[in-house]
């Protein structure tokens, strides 16, 4: 359910929804596995902020703070082009499967029984 509510807020276009999702970014609650890796609540609220901020900032609950505080001051920009910050959420997320799939291959290694 916090994942579908995740992606309804970063639709809204609403700085009450960028506040909401703020306190989400740090939520490691476990949704699924896939082949790369386990999905965590806070890693769809980041890509739900990447969406109307133009931001990625991964799950660096500070950083997003910060910046929604100090540079957005609580305002959502009036136009945001978003593919930057989805490119780099879909590298970053590239990036935890091919970890998650070298930690796999090493412990399959581990398992598998010595030569003759």
């Amino acid at each position: 359910v916090r994942d579908r509510l995740c992606s309804a807020l970063g639709r809204l276009r609403d700085p009450r929804s960028v506040e909401l999702l703020l306190t989400l970014v740090g939520d490691d609650g476990f949704l699924y596995t896939t082949t790369g890796g386990d999905h965590v609540v806070g890693d769809h609220a980041v890509h739900a902020l990447a969406r109307p901020t133009g931001q990625f900032f991964r799950r660096d609950r500070a950083r997003w703070s910060t910046w929604w505080k100090d540079e957005a001051k609580g305002a959502l920009p009036a136009e945001v082009d978003a593919s930057t910050a989805l490119a780099a959420y879909e590298a970053w997320m590239a990036e935890r499967e091919e970890e998650h799939q070298r930690k796999m291959r090493e412990m399959l290694e581990k398992l598998r029984p010595p030569p003759k």
